[in-house]
């Protein structure tokens, strides 16, 4: 076993604490800041209930696209540039099944939380939910040989 300072010893024990007990580290501090400080736990709480899922869209997307740029490179390097799509007709049903139907459970969606009405951010939501899919559908089906 080499020789080891106090430093080296110090994040190695760092280390394997964090590691090994990170969960209870962070369970520890939750009790602690739940016993000095309750309000600032229904803060944290409210601000991860509203945020978390941008948050997680935001971190998925830039992910995705990070794959995608390695993939794509690895592509680009052997020298492959486009890609083949095979499109039957099954496709073309369930492509318009996608927006339609999509488009329709936006609106079902909010109807069953407020039964009374369907409110204008549905419709508008539905609305954008539509443009966008059926913009994406043309894009991809203007590209196929005719």
């Amino acid at each position: 076993m080499p020789y080891m300072n106090g430093y080296e010893k110090f994040k190695i024990f760092l280390i394997y604490l964090v590691t090994k007990y990170l969960v209870w580290l962070v369970i520890g501090a939750v009790i602690i800041i739940w016993y000095f400080f309750p309000n600032l736990i229904e803060t944290i709480g409210q601000i991860i209930v509203f945020w978390a899922p941008a948050t997680i869209l935001l971190l998925s997307l830039f992910i995705a696209l990070t794959l995608n740029y390695f993939k794509l490179s690895r592509e680009r390097e052997q020298g492959r540039t486009q890609f083949e799509i095979i499109i039957t007709g099954f496709d073309f049903f369930l492509v318009d099944i996608i927006v339609y139907g999509g488009s329709i459970l936006i609106l079902m969606v909010g109807f069953v939380l407020n039964p009374q009405k369907v409110e204008p951010v549905n419709l508008i939501f539905a609305l954008i939910f539509f443009v966008f899919t059926n913009w994406l559908k043309q894009i991809f089906f203007n590209k196929i040989d005719k």
